[in-house]
């Protein structure tokens, strides 16, 4: 049998007579939607399959369950914040009058470039904007220092970011929290 909360049939009888949807829980407090057709045979079955015990609700709790918690809603923001750490480490980035290209491969490529210490008499580092700049290994050690400082700033500001996340008591808060520009 479904279990409906006292002074909620009227409710969910006038759902059922405009053809709406008709919504459950389980004991879990997950939710569960059906047609307004569905059948107590049917909500059995499910019940039988999840092992559980389903309780019709209104669609103002049924909604209200679909809204992330406080902790997912935080996770979710700090992903976001992990992402515009990401882009802003791969923009590009200006050293000695050039845009450089500052994605994850390239700033792969410079550091085994640094590594191996010595580049040959005429080497050049192709700007973003396809220009072959002359650099020599302190040209280039200085272009990857650029990206390392870059990046230090930027993985602070997420740091802090974070923090203000966790910090948090509320969904508007959390929302208040962005990654800007600079």
């Amino acid at each position: 049998m479904v279990r409906t909360k006292i002074g909620e049939a009227d409710e969910i009888l006038n759902k059922r007579r405009r053809g709406c949807m008709r919504y459950f829980r389980d004991t879990e407090n997950n939710p569960y939607q059906f047609d307004d057709n569905v059948t107590d045979t049917v909500i059995r079955t499910v019940e039988a399959k999840h092992n559980t015990m389903l309780t019709e609700v209104t669609e103002a709790e049924f909604k209200q369950m679909l809204e992330p918690t406080l902790d997912e809603f935080k996770a979710k923001k700090i992903q976001e914040l992990y992402q515009a750490y990401e882009q802003a480490n791969s923009e590009d980035i200006e050293y000695n009058g050039y845009m450089f290209q500052a994605d994850k491969k390239s700033r792969e490529l410079l550091g085994q470039v640094v590594a191996v210490g010595i580049v040959p008499e005429g080497f050049y580092w192709v700007s973003s904007d396809n220009v072959k700049v002359s650099m020599s290994i302190d040209g280039l050690k200085q272009l990857a220092g650029a990206m390392l400082i870059r990046g230090q700033v930027n993985f602070n500001k997420l740091q802090m970011l974070k923090e203000q996340v966790k910090e948090a008591a509320t969904k508007e808060q959390i929302n208040g929290i962005i990654w800007d520009g600079e």
